[in-house]
């Protein structure tokens, strides 16, 4: 059925397959009456209702850890409807359609970041807040969501109470910066709290092998007193063989941190689990891959980093300190929204410009940067205290432009292997340079015009003959232009039929990019990390599945075979890891598919999904547990 293809290469069908095709062909053999038998018959299935009734009657379905007992009763009935209408009454009497609206992301929004991420603990105090003069319990409330509504309550904590998700999208999103400071949340706290500090970074560089280049910078700002202009200047050492990175020594980093240097961390997820689910959450809210770095500089007046625009758009969370922020707009048309970043800029270039916020970051503010906005940034050189920020990028190489870019080539070469029309293999026209090109090329000529040239002409005594030379030319011009249009037509018409195929050659390259996804507890429980709590090691047909967080997984149709992609396996560290998909018959694609699109808050049975034999049926369930990527609930009295 399945094999582990590591290096991505298509090696037929696997062992496993050809087991069940014999499997398969001895069945044909075997008397229809018994070939019925081993299905469920749909008179002697169990109704959803009563499958609810058995799981919420059992508390040992379900081990969560760190959740009571009364919280499973409250979340079960929710979390196991397969149908949007059916209507199943919550302890704490928030009505659904109140759930999903702006008021309850500000609500969850008042939490700290790292309790909405992780679900940890939260005070009595914090917990219970007023909503039309009802009391919410905001602990149930964060349970009750999906991880698709959790990540969208997390962006409204990011960008506080003055701005809606939806006023974000349409106003700010890749337009223009938006500052948040923390007296917007309409809070005491501070919201971004519980990932990384000064402190802790001193313990990770002391503990921790940190190579220059690879895990860390540490840069400058400076001036160059031979050119005099400021430039940025790395001070990392650079070993001579090349793929070498040469370890920081705790020492040297601190004392030229001392000398005004910042330290740049360029995977700080790799010992922050804090940082990790901030960008799994991100990830899942925008689709894409959600990179970070973190920057702590000293005090006074000290800067990393030149001027520059980035090819990604920027969430910088202000952790400790204070520092100046100066953002200017695209200085031209060619610069909104980059493929690519800048070179460096210096004072020179930017001291006629305009800046469109020039701000100090304190404490839990947060400032949205679009790529293309031009920024640089500073301590304050009358402030003891240093900076520490943690930027979130995301949209790197994530535009129309590259999804074309894999498009329309493939289109080409299949309009080119066409069976059915020989028309982009065609030859050229015979001598097209003697008419085609730049120097033929000729704009559209106003009627007055024209008359002017062909008066001109005639009195120049160009004759008939040069007069016939030319509209033969432009004949042949325009069929040649009517003939390049059809043919791009025709390359355009292949590309129509091939968007889904390219969308799922963007979503590899997202697995493939992305982390590993950072579960809650109440996603885990539920995982093959659990299997000895939530029985998982037997798949049984009346076994309830569904895929543990959306996006995390993708099937694609590739050489007459069925490849499961998923991005469970992957390393904190970009690209450390490859993928290693799943290869399965094509017959098993619509039983993986009904899995992998079967998400929170609905399940679906094992001998429900579509295939011709519950056999196969629970051993593909199997296997994606076994990957990590199902949640399951097990029933009272398992089916064999």
């Amino acid at each position: 059925m399945v094999s582990k293809n590591p290096d991505n290469s298509q090696s037929g069908m696997s062992r496993a397959a050809k087991k069940r095709a014999k499997k398969r062909e001895k069945k044909q053999n075997e008397e229809n009456n018994k070939l019925s038998n081993n299905k469920i018959k749909d008179d002697e299935k169990n109704t959803i209702g009563d499958e609810i009734d058995d799981l919420t009657n059992s508390k040992e379905n379900v081990k969560r850890k760190g959740v009571d007992d009364n919280t499973i009763d409250s979340s079960l009935p929710k979390k196991i409807k397969p149908d949007e209408d059916d209507n199943i009454d919550r302890n704490d009497e928030m009505d659904e359609d109140v759930q999903s609206n702006e008021e309850v992301h500000k609500l969850i929004a008042q939490l700290k970041l790292v309790q909405i991420l992780q679900q940890c603990e939260i005070e009595e105090e914090e917990a219970f807040v007023d909503l039309m003069g009802e009391k919410i319990d905001l602990r149930v409330l964060l349970q009750e969501l999906t991880s698709k509504e959790r990540a969208t309550c997390f962006l409204q904590a990011i960008l506080g109470s003055s701005v809606t998700v939806k006023e974000f999208y349409e106003k700010y999103w890749e337009k223009e910066p938006l500052l948040v400071q923390r007296k917007q949340y309409n809070n005491k706290n501070n919201r971004l709290d519980g990932f990384l500090s000064l402190k802790s970074i001193r313990k990770l560089t002391k503990s921790h092998p940190l190579a220059y280049g690879k895990d860390l910078n540490v840069t400058r700002y400076e001036m160059d007193k031979i050119k005099g202009i400021k430039r940025r200047v790395t001070y990392d050492k650079i070993s001579e063989k090349e793929g070498d990175f040469i370890l920081a020594d705790h020492n040297d980093i601190w004392s030229k941190y001392n000398d005004g240097c910042t330290i740049r961390l360029l995977c700080p997820q790799q010992n922050s689990e804090t940082t990790h689910a901030l960008l799994s959450t991100l990830e899942l809210e925008w689709g894409c891959m959600v990179g970070s770095n973190v920057y702590l500089t000293p005090p006074g007046d000290s800067q990393g980093f030149s001027p520059h625009y980035d090819d990604v758009c920027a969430y910088i969370l202000q952790l400790e300190g204070k520092k100046h922020w100066k953002v200017y707009p695209p200085q031209n048309k060619a610069e909104i929204l980059p493929r690519f970043s800048s070179d460096d800029y210096n004072d020179d270039d930017t001291k006629n410009w305009t800046a469109a916020l020039d701000v100090v970051l304190e404490k839990g503010d947060v400032l949205y940067i679009p790529r293309g906005w031009i920024h640089q940034a500073c301590t304050l050189p009358t402030s003891n205290e240093h900076s520490l920020h943690l930027t979130a990028s995301a949209m790197q190489q994530w535009s129309w432009v590259d999804y074309l870019e894999l498009l329309l080539p493939e289109a080409l070469e299949a309009a080119a292997a066409s069976d059915s029309s020989t028309s982009v293999r065609e030859g050229l026209p015979r001598n097209f340079l003697d008419y085609m090109g730049a120097v033929y090329y000729q704009p559209e000529e106003s009627e007055i015009l024209k008359e002017l040239r062909i008066d001109k002409t005639k009195s120049e005594g160009a004759g008939s003959i040069k007069d016939s030379s030319e509209r033969e030319r432009e004949d042949k011009r325009k069929r040649f232009i009517e003939e390049a249009k059809n043919r791009i037509l025709r390359v355009t018409n292949e590309a129509f039929s091939m968007l889904d195929s390219t969308c799922d050659q963007m979503g590899k390259r997202f697995l493939s990019d992305r982390l590993p996804p950072a579960f809650v507890q109440q996603e885990s429980s539920l995982t093959n990390e659990h299997q000895i709590n939530n029985g998982g090691r037997i798949i049984y047909p009346n076994t309830m599945c569904r895929l543990v967080r959306p996006g995390i997984a993708r099937l694609a149709l590739e050489e007459e075979m069925a490849i499961l992609y998923h991005c469970a396996d992957n390393s904190l560290v970009y690209h450390e890891t490859p993928l290693s998909p799943l290869e399965f018959e094509m017959d098993d694609a619509p039983c993986i598919e009904a899995l992998l699109t079967t998400i929170e808050p609905h399940w679906i049975m094992v001998k429900d999904l579509i295939h011709d034999d519950i056999e196969d049926k629970v051993e593909i369930t199997q296997t994606l547990y076994n990957e990590g990527i199902l949640a399951i609930l097990q029933p009272q009295k398992p089916e064999n």
